[in-house]
């Protein structure tokens, strides 16, 4: 597992380049660069970070949760990380059917149940070439599964609870957000809210139309997981450091302003263009600098109708 600085830098870029939906998604995460790991955020729960969505580990006698399971590229490897530390997944949940949190999935079926919302699995098996290109840009003799092998074996229409050993995991479903499937999973007696990506912490959001998405749901969603929160719970976001409840407060307050810049440019007559080229006061420092003219173009369809065919919406 072990690769020289430069070697995983290639193979992360060509995994992400494989494995997003788009090219703006392609530029998202190019960003990780750092080995795949893992750390610890309480007694029971780890964040395996790099490569694709955060993932992360929760663990009870005998019962392992995974939550997310990174690009294609990597699944195997992120199979191998989890299992060096001699723990056996016995569950695994996708927050949403992107292949940066789905593609790893080929690495535990069919011998661990993957769980998602009923919506994912039908997206999941219209991606399998997005996976495929993953695996044969790391490695282009390997294998490539079948687009079964992707896809999750249970599926939920909302909201739901699973049992991982001595602990209750809930799975919220608040209708469309930054996609049509997005799962949170909130632990109680751990506190900890692995919030998918309808959190980006620190970064500009993707907002993926054709994946069902709505910025107004979006920031319905983010409000609801804030309910969930105290001041101490642990927040684990798609993409971006692990926070707390401040981080879905900036959140839902940066969704809110994005919209208002396009509300107050539609009413002043302004094309999309003028529209997406406007800058956003207090995200100087957000990384992910090509999501936010895809984010105000995306909401200038939802509000206008009007498809746009340049910035990603």
């Amino acid at each position: 597992m072990q690769m020289t600085r430069r070697q995983f830098a290639q193979s992360t870029a060509g995994a992400i380049a494989a494995t997003s939906l788009t090219p703006l998604l392609s530029r998202a995460f190019a960003h990780q660069q750092g080995p795949l790991d893992w750390r610890r955020i309480s007694d029971d729960a780890r964040v395996i970070e790099g490569m694709g969505g955060n993932a992360m580990i929760l663990t009870s006698r005998k019962d392992v949760l995974l939550i997310d399971t990174k690009v294609a590229a990597v699944g195997k490897m992120a199979r191998g990380l989890v299992e060096s530390g001699r723990y056996k997944v016995t569950q695994v949940v996708n927050t949403h059917h992107h292949a940066d949190h789905t593609g790893g999935n080929f690495a535990w079926s069919p011998d661990t149940p993957i769980l998602a919302h009923e919506i994912a699995k039908e997206r999941v098996l219209k991606q399998h070439k997005i996976y495929a290109d993953s695996i044969k840009r790391q490695d282009p003799e390997a294998p490539i599964p079948d687009a079964e092998a992707f896809a999750p074996t249970q599926t939920t229409p909302g909201d739901t609870e699973i049992t991982i050993g001595n602990y209750k995991v809930i799975l919220r479903f608040f209708g469309p957000g930054h996609t049509d499937n997005d799962l949170a999973v909130f632990i109680p007696n751990e506190n900890i809210l692995h919030a998918g990506d309808l959190l980006f912490n620190k970064m500009h959001i993707f907002v993926d139309l054709k994946g069902g998405a709505s910025t107004k749901g979006w920031m319905a969603n983010v409000e609801e997981l804030i309910k969930l929160c105290d001041n101490r719970t642990t927040v684990i976001p798609g993409h971006g450091p692990v926070t707390n409840v401040r981080g879905l407060e900036k959140q839902r307050d940066y969704i809110k302003q994005l919209r208002e810049i396009v509300t107050e440019a539609i009413a002043a007559g302004k094309s999309r263009e003028e529209t997406y080229r406007t800058p956003v006061p207090g995200t100087e420092k957000y990384e992910f600098a090509r999501g936010l003219p895809n984010a105000l173009s995306a909401i200038y369809t939802e509000m206008t109708g009007e498809p746009d065919n340049k910035a990603g919406g």
